[in-house]
C-alpha cells in the first residue's frame, strides 16, 4: 500500500512540475504519468478491481484539483515578474531631428564602434564610421539613417 501511495504522490509531483517548472520537455510528464499508472496497476493487482478503481479515480481527481489550484491566476502572479518598464527607446525624437550632417560635437566616451557623443545640450548614441574614436574628441556627423548617427573625427582635430 505504501508503494501505491508513494507512486501516486511522485506521479502527481512530476506532472505538476511538467506543467509549471519545465514545460515543453515532456519527459517529466511521461515519467509522472507512468508513476500514476503504475500505482493504479499495483492497486488493481494487489487489492482487486474495486480498490484499483478507487485509486485510479483518486489519482485522477487529485491531479485535476492540484492542476486547477496551480493554474489559478493568483498562483501565477506569485511566480511571474510584476515590474513594468517605464523607460523608452534610446532615441531623442525632436532633439534628434535638429541634428544635421556636418554638425560638430564631442565624444563623451570612447566610440568603438558605438558610444556617446554630445551635440549641443543633448547626448546621443553614435557610431564611428571607421575604427574607434577616443573620448573627448571633436567629431562631426557624416550621415543619419534609421535613427543611427554616424560620425568621424573632425578635420579641425
Amino acid at each position: 500500500m505504501g508503494l501505491i501511495i508513494l507512486l501516486s504522490i511522485l506521479g502527481l509531483i512530476l506532472i505538476v512540475a511538467e506543467v509549471i517548472l519545465i514545460p515543453g520537455i515532456f519527459v517529466t510528464g511521461l515519467i509522472g504519468l507512468g508513476c500514476t499508472i503504475g500505482a493504479c496497476y499495483l492497486a488493481f493487482d494487489a487489492f482487486g478491481a474495486t480498490s484499483g478503481w478507487i485509486v485510479s479515480m483518486a489519482n485522477i481527481a487529485t491531479c485535476i484539483v492540484v492542476l486547477l489550484l496551480t493554474l489559478r491566476s493568483k498562483t501565477w502572479k506569485k511566480m511571474t515578474l510584476s515590474t513594468t518598464l517605464t523607460d523608452t527607446a534610446a532615441t531623442n525624437g525632436a532633439a534628434e531631428e535638429a541634428l544635421f550632417i556636418g554638425q560638430s560635437g564631442q565624444t563623451l566616451s570612447r566610440i568603438n564602434p558605438m558610444g556617446k557623443a554630445q551635440f549641443g545640450d543633448d547626448t546621443f548614441e553614435v557610431i564611428a564610421q571607421d575604427g574607434w574614436i577616443d573620448a573627448q574628441t571633436i567629431v562631426e556627423i557624416i550621415r543619419i539613417e534609421d535613427h543611427k548617427i554616424y560620425v568621424k573625427p573632425s578635420k579641425s582635430n
